[in-house]
């Protein structure tokens, strides 16, 4: 699987490259895909940080190669979207283990 570096991804690099607005890009994107743009983003963000850690790496390092400002917004994010802590979720999750 080829890995992307994250910081690339923003909703204002995609929308400057098509050459439209953020909130246009935005609408339609939700529109179409049926969530939102920015939590596309983020679900992509925490799919290449659960990579990191199933492969070995430390939380601290998956968190900032997936593009996270710090462990503790990594952890947040996760305990928001998935209901369980970060280390559990990787310790305690095989669905993770089989993607």
């Amino acid at each position: 699987m080829e890995q992307c570096s994250c910081e690339e991804h923003s909703i204002e690099e995609y929308a400057g490259k098509l050459c439209i607005s953020a909130s246009r890009l935005s609408h339609l994107f939700s529109e179409q895909v049926g969530i939102t743009l920015k939590k596309y983003l983020t679900l992509h963000q925490l799919e290449r940080a659960f990579q990191d850690l199933l492969a070995g790496k430390r939380i601290t390092e998956a968190a900032l190669n997936a593009g996270f400002d710090s462990p503790p917004h990594f952890a947040s994010t996760v305990k928001r979207m998935m209901g369980l802590p970060a280390r559990s979720t990787v310790k305690d999750s095989e669905f993770l283990k089989v993607y």
